[in-house]
């Protein structure tokens, strides 16, 4: 529960770090001809539109309520897609540097991108509740969405990278779309469509943290004279409360995506191997197929690796005087 805690709460930190990055571009251009264009403080931006768009909706007791706002959610991010295109297709920002193989490229640093990739694909913690709520449900009907959700994301990732790579060669920052310009007004409602985007998915990711959450407390409490319940009404909503309220005060203040990123990816990284192991290793030991025990214990090996990988990695570049994401954050 602990690490569920950690590695959902991070995320919901990134995501309200990113509504705030993404919202001050668009302040900036409603306000660039006025004076008040001291209202795009991201200190302000990012606890105002959290408020306005995430606390209404982040009360529903299932999670098949949330099936409502995926479509707006999935809708949001393929009009970024097309914005990027569009983007591409009508600036002569094209970059003719060497793109696929920069000259610092390190291969071994390919195990530094994969809190990167984690990040981009942690849905492993939110499958068992959305298996649970699919109708008519199976193996065969689960594998389908989950691939074809797998693929839209993938399809996603790729384009936009892609394309920004090729228009910003080796400039391109981690958040892509602070690269374009804020005078854009088909990126500037990109950027909203990204917010209306996250503020969909903040409520599921949510959803997993704070059952992990609630299920943690129930456990501190089982002996004593009150134990909590989760169908307690005032338990709930007050978890719901403290998970909203702690991680935007952490979001505020963060010092960027890519910090929150590096931490919660590299704790994701772990989970997606380590949960898989230790249920291959579970499940294997009581068919007493030990083949499978091997395989199980490679991924549980595998996930610690990464994680350790990273955080000696992150330590390295402190120290060489380039200190970033775990760095930045352990030693400010």
């Amino acid at each position: 529960s602990s690490g569920i805690n950690a590695e959902y709460g991070g995320s919901c930190i990134a995501y309200m770090v990113t509504i705030g990055d993404q919202m001050t571009s668009v302040c900036t251009y409603i306000t660039r001809n006025s004076t008040e264009s001291h209202y795009c403080d991201r200190h302000l931006i990012i606890p105002a539109a959290s408020v306005i768009a995430i606390l209404p909706i982040i009360w529903f007791k299932s999670i098949s309520a949330f099936s409502y706002v995926s479509f707006f959610s999935v809708a949001s991010v393929f009009y970024l897609v097309a914005a990027v295109v569009v983007e591409f297709l009508t600036t002569d920002t094209r970059t003719d540097r060497n793109l696929w193989f920069p000259t610092d490229s390190d291969p071994i640093k390919i195990l530094s991108i994969m809190p990167i990739i984690s990040f981009g694909y942690q849905c492993h913690m939110t499958s068992v509740p959305l298996y649970a709520e699919l109708h008519n449900r199976s193996v065969g009907k689960y594998s389908a969405v989950v691939g074809a959700a797998m693929f839209l994301a993938t399809l996603a990732y790729v384009t936009v990278g892609a394309l920004g790579l090729a228009m910003y060669g080796n400039d391109v920052v981690p958040d892509i779309i602070l690269n374009f310009p804020d005078n854009s007004v088909v990126i500037t409602v990109g950027r909203m469509a990204v917010s209306v985007s996250i503020c969909m998915t903040y409520p599921v990711v949510m959803f997993i943290g704070r059952g992990a959450l609630e299920s943690l407390i129930i456990h501190l409490t089982r002996n004593t004279r009150a134990p909590l319940s989760p169908d307690n009404s005032v338990f709930r909503y007050s978890s719901i409360l403290l998970w909203f309220f702690v991680t935007l005060v952490v979001a505020t203040f963060a010092k960027g995506l890519n910090d929150v990123i590096a931490v919660v990816g590299s704790i994701a990284a772990t989970f997606m191997f380590l949960f898989p192991g230790c249920m291959i290793v579970v499940m294997a030991k009581r068919e007493r197929n030990y083949a499978h025990v091997f395989v199980g214990w490679c991924f549980i090996l595998l996930g610690v690796f990464v994680f350790s990988w990273n955080i000696v990695d992150t330590l390295y570049e402190h120290l060489k005087g380039h200190p970033s994401g775990l760095g930045t954050l352990i030693y400010g």
